[in-house]
């Protein structure tokens, strides 16, 4: 830690504490209280979800949630996506 502040001071260095994060409340509504996942797929599958998106007039999200109640449903689960 000692070596740490020599550079600092050397340097002038100056830590900053980090931003906080934005409050839920500067969300745009249709977000307000929910949360974001993420996944990782091959660009065929993407390609192929747009597709159906496009084919069926839906938003893709809507495709996603649609296949998240399928699968709570097969698990026993209330499909609340």
């Amino acid at each position: 830690m000692e070596g740490l502040r020599k550079v600092e001071e050397r340097h002038a260095v100056q830590r900053q504490a980090p931003e906080p994060e934005a409050p839920a409340a500067g969300r745009i509504p249709s977000r307000r209280g929910k949360v974001s996942i993420g996944h990782w797929v091959d660009p065929a599958v993407r390609r192929q979800l747009a597709q159906i998106a496009l084919d069926r007039h839906n938003y893709e999200y809507e495709l996603v949630n649609e296949a998240l109640n399928l699968l709570f449903e097969k698990y026993g689960e209330p499909p609340i996506a």
